[in-house]
């Protein structure tokens, strides 16, 4: 018998086809039939620990499918089984969302037919967990998938002038957490209390300190927290360079939007981008990202970056029972629109410090440069 079961997704269990999804994600399933439950895929994980932490390196991303994982409670054990260190709190959490169980928590609780832009988790801090885990309680009705983005990929196939800058500008983060919400967005805006979990806003400074964030109380009492962060960095264990995806500037998610389209009816799609100017217009939005200069990215530049996700993106159907394993740091993610019901629960884990400078890069073709080394931040 076989110790790991694998293969790569299949063309009907993609929404739309996708080179990257040769590599990206890998697909384990039960090598025999009394594996296929979740005590069999806590036993597998346990047994060949090794080879998915090799397997998780080389690929970015698993997906255990065929294991009818059903509780947040296995997922948990699962994961811990795999020595993955989770996090029950993490403040500083932009969006909304609910703590289920003990290091379990809900994935997001935006509107149904919100896309939520790629990024990776914790983009704008010093440290983030690189590992991240999904497991699917309950498929969608119709769309909601979970979109894969090869950040690796991404940053080789965007043009080398668009790269020379990212190279050697910072990426200036400014996130807004509102004492009291806007009524139309409280499933997109998170208090400051719900952010940090405490009402002490000397309790709040103290952990923006920790996290090299900096802080300004407004009138209202809302909170602004700004950091600056490199855009391409080297990957903590393997040094390949990544690209930080979270440097969408407000305006890039119109042009994301637009190449969206076809998936929203136009009511919808009227109704996101009009919300999306209001939150600009209002200075509502829950992060403001441009350069360090204080410039944003034009308009070609945000063209470009899309149409690099676009191609470098895996779009696959979820099935209950499913769990996604991804690093963090190589494998940025979002969500799409969707038909409810559409139950995913979120794990991290394992945080860790990423370089705060830009690594040396290699141009595709070969032409070699050295990006600026910046101070601390």
């Amino acid at each position: 018998m076989k110790k790991i079961c694998s293969r790569f997704l299949r063309s009907d269990e993609l929404t739309q086809p996708s080179k990257t999804s040769k590599e990206v994600p890998l697909v384990i399933t039960p090598p025999s039939a009394d594996l296929s439950n979740e005590q069999g895929l806590r036993k597998l994980v346990e047994k060949e620990k090794k080879t998915i932490e090799k397997l998780l390196r080389q690929h970015g991303a698993l997906l255990f499918r065929g294991f009818n994982v059903a509780s947040p409670k296995a997922f948990r054990d699962i994961l811990v089984a795999l020595d993955i260190k989770l996090i029950q709190d993490y403040p500083g959490v932009i969006t909304p969302r609910t703590h289920l169980t003990r290091y379990v928590s809900s994935s997001t609780e935006a509107e149904p037919d919100v896309i939520i832009y790629p990024h990776n988790e914790f983009a704008y801090q010093s440290s983030r967990p690189l590992r991240l885990a999904f497991l699917c309680l309950e498929a969608p009705k119709k769309d909601g998938e979970t979109p894969l983005y090869d950040c690796r990929k991404i940053y080789a196939d965007l043009p080398e002038k668009l790269r020379q800058k990212l190279a050697t500008q910072k990426i200036y983060y400014r996130r807004f957490y509102p004492k009291n919400p806007a009524f139309f967005a409280k499933r997109l805006q998170n208090t400051w209390m719900r952010a940090f979990l405490t009402s002490a806003p000397e309790a709040v400074e103290k952990i923006c300190k920790k996290q090299g964030v900096s802080w300004e109380w407004a009138k209202d009492g809302g909170l602004f927290a700004s950091s600056k962060r490199v855009a391409i960095f080297p990957h903590p264990e393997d040094k390949t360079p990544c690209l930080n995806l979270h440097f969408f500037a407000d305006h890039a998610y119109l042009t994301l939007l637009y190449e969206l389209k076809y998936r929203l009816s136009p009511w919808a799609y009227a109704r996101l981008r009009a919300r999306a100017w209001m939150y600009m217009k209002l200075n509502l939005s829950p992060i403001h990202i441009a350069f360090e200069d204080g410039s944003e990215l034009t308009l070609t530049e945000q063209r470009q970056i899309v149409q690099c996700y676009q191609k470098n993106r895996v779009l696959f159907r979820w099935q209950t029972g499913d769990l996604l394993l991804f690093d963090n740091a190589k494998i940025g993610h979002g969500r799409m629109n969707v038909v409810p019901p559409r139950k995913i629960v979120a794990a991290l884990g394992d945080m860790t410090l990423i370089p705060d400078v830009a690594p040396p890069l290699t141009h595709k073709h070969g032409i070699k440069f050295v990006a600026k080394v910046f101070k601390k931040y």
